[in-house]
């Protein structure tokens, strides 16, 4: 499978995913960065901010598949917002009281669930920018310019591959992972996710539940 088709099917996983539920069963919570003390550059994620998230996968050095999201947090609560401005857009939003709502208010739909620890997991894997944390892994600082520094991530028995992660020293927040592929000598970019627009205060907009519309409701 390419390196392009598997992101796809890793973003495909991961839309379906927000419709699920997500009762917190089904065995040991994962592994967190923040959780992990060798990790030399990544911390918990701000209480409070905004930013937008672009993921993309390229095939050949070219891109070919796209997807955006804008991510909030206030305090305990998470808003996501896929797709923004298109016909696809949707939000999931993890509530204080322990609900986490999913609603399109194009399409009219609603699904309202009970959050279980941890919160919605693949909301969880997109805001913690899609690392994989492995025992053996090592990291190497590459370079620091303007604040920002670049690491290089090798984690154990993936030699096909090179993962970068790049972190914001000002912040103390990650902006970005670029995965390569190495073949026969050759390295390609094969996936990018990029953070931008950050703001310190999130729009408190993102954060709004519509009213259920009456076929919706119970």
């Amino acid at each position: 499978m390419t390196a392009a088709a598997c992101l796809w099917a890793a973003l495909t996983a991961f839309s379906c995913g927000i419709w699920e539920s997500s009762d917190g069963a089904g065995g040991e919570p994962a592994v967190t960065p923040e959780a992990v003390s060798s990790i030399p550059f990544l911390t918990k994620e701000p209480d409070r901010y905004q930013a937008d998230i672009t993921v993309t996968g390229f095939e050949n050095g070219e891109p070919v598949i796209e997807r955006k999201y804008i991510v909030a947090k206030r305090a305990t609560e998470l808003s996501i917002t896929f797709e923004p401005g298109t016909e696809s857009e949707r939000r999931l939003i993890e509530l204080a009281d322990g609900r986490t709502v999913i609603f399109s208010e194009k399409t009219g739909e609603y699904t309202e669930q009970k959050r279980g620890p941890g919160g919605n997991k693949a909301a969880r894997e997109l805001v913690r920018g899609w690392l994989t944390i492995t025992p053996g892994t090592k990291y190497e600082k590459i370079s620091t310019e303007n604040g920002i520094s670049r690491y290089k991530v090798s984690p154990e028995g993936l030699e096909g591959s090179e993962t970068i992660v790049i972190y914001d020293e000002n912040r103390k927040f990650p902006v970005g992972t670029e995965i390569y592929s190495l073949r026969d000598g050759k390295k390609q970019l094969a996936f990018r996710y990029e953070v931008s627009n950050f703001r310190n205060e999130p729009d408190a907009g993102l954060f709004a539940i519509p009213k259920r519309s009456l076929q919706n409701k119970p």
